[in-house]
């Protein structure tokens, strides 16, 4: 009888126990990906590899002499404790031309059983110490030892940083590691001791390896200016590979379909120096297909990173009549009597498509068109949002055509056209909106 009655218990601690080692397993293996997306390495594009130095404060000024003697640019791993102890340490670092990585507020690791709210203050602690001095912040975070919580994603996402995992570890004995380098690595080197380094570099470049810049290797940004949100942080890092991710032949059908029908019906709302407001332009695919049409556009996104691969996208192709605006358009002054407004995949982004709307309303001129393509919300649509959730760490919001008819009247807007798109059985279904509305004249 005891044993049919304990028996439950016994699976239960068993399981328990199990979760615990695996977790704990887990967290300590550098390429762990357990508790959400992390960034390893780069693309290997180029023969450059980085370096990390993860060492105390106190060993971080004959590094870097050694590092400028062999003109070498690396990364450094700081802590809110490594501020307080010395206050100019930041400031010599990024002056002698290297990036920053954060750690946790006192370089201790997160344990798997500590207290969320815990954990947000130990992953938060240096960043906000880096905003305190006003100089520089980043935008990675290394866990000290490899060891990650399961909060940790969530609260980087509040500053638009990202998780940096590196595959190989060197703690200043031997060269073996410069032996297993490859192109793209993340080398992080954890000895105080500057001496062997010239050697460990020389041991590279033999390989046809050239130590560079972490955001060079990784082709996304670690140092900035500015705090950055969970949006524009993501795309952000995501702005070096988007054009590349956007073309590939795996990318999204719904992606295909979307760029299809946009191409069909830009030329029926686009004329030459039609006054055009495109909210969420990204890197300009669309943009460049507006300005080739002949209009006057304002870009806006969020993600400076993207704005800026839009800059060069349209200085390749001769378009000078682009504004480009940072920021969120909810907050930005761009002026108004626009003859069209576009936005592109953009407004799943965004919970109230009433006050969105009702702004953009005020943004146009009387009579003026608004072109949009969003989420529509269906099964299909259900497991890319899952997907999005899972590499974003958002969860997108898609609607029912019911839901954005009732927000353009709200608005003030007269649906025009209402079509749903990709993964259409007949007449049913649908991943995809497009919508094209017209401003009321009164």
């Amino acid at each position: 009888m005891l044993a049919v009655l304990f028996a439950p218990l016994g699976v239960a601690c068993l399981v328990l126990g199990a979760t615990i080692v695996f977790v704990w397993c887990a967290g300590r293996r550098a390429r762990t990906r357990l508790f959400g997306p992390a960034v390893t390495g780069g693309a290997g594009r180029t023969s450059a590899v980085a370096l990390l130095f993860e060492v105390p404060g106190a060993a971080t000024r004959p590094l870097l002499g050694e590092l400028e003697r062999a003109a070498v640019r690396a990364a450094f791993v700081v802590s809110a404790t490594d501020c307080d102890r010395d206050p100019d340490l930041v400031g010599v670092i990024v002056a002698a031309g290297h990036e920053l990585v954060a750690t946790t507020s006192d370089g201790k690791p997160t344990r798997f059983w500590t207290s969320p709210r815990a954990v947000r203050a130990q992953v938060l602690g240096t960043f906000r110490a880096l905003e305190r001095r006003g100089g520089p912040t980043t935008r990675a975070y290394l866990p000290p030892r490899g060891l990650t919580h399961v909060s940790v994603r969530s609260v980087l996402l509040a500053v638009g940083a990202y998780l940096l995992l590196p595959r190989l570890r060197w703690d200043g004995r031997g060269e073996a590691l410069a032996s297993r380098a490859a192109r793209g690595d993340v080398l992080l080197l954890t000895s105080a001791d500057h001496r062997p380094l010239r050697s460990f570099i020389t041991a590279l470049r033999a390989r046809g390896l050239e130590p560079q810049l972490l955001s060079t290797v990784l082709e996304r940004p670690v140092l900035s200016e500015r705090a950055a949100g969970a949006v524009d942080g993501f795309y952000d890092s995501l702005a070096a590979a988007y054009d590349l991710e956007q073309a590939a032949r795996v990318a999204s059908p719904v992606r295909r379909v979307e760029a299809a029908v946009i191409e069909a019906r830009l030329p029926e709302l686009v004329r030459p120096g039609t006054r055009t407001l495109e909210l969420g332009a990204g890197t300009g695919r669309f943009t460049q297909r507006l300005a080739a049409l002949g209009a006057r556009v304002t870009a806006v996104d969020l993600s400076r990173e993207m704005l800026a691969r839009l800059r060069a996208r349209m200085d390749r192709h001769g378009h000078r009549d682009v504004t480009l605006v940072a920021g969120d358009f909810m907050e930005l002054d761009v002026g108004g009597d626009y003859a069209l407004v576009c936005s592109f995949s953009c407004f799943e982004y965004v919970a109230d498509l009433d006050r969105v709307l009702a702004t953009v309303a005020t943004r146009l001129a009387p009579g003026g068109r608004l072109f949009f393509t969003t989420a529509r919300r269906g099964f299909f649509r259900f497991f890319v949002q899952l997907g999005n959730a899972m590499r974003q760490g958002l969860w997108l919001t898609a609607r029912s055509e019911r839901e954005v008819r009732a927000a353009l009247a709200g608005a003030g807007f007269v649906c025009e056209r209402i079509e749903s798109h990709a993964l259409k059985l007949g007449s049913w279904g649908g991943m995809l909106l497009a919508v094209v509305a017209r401003k009321g004249e009164g």
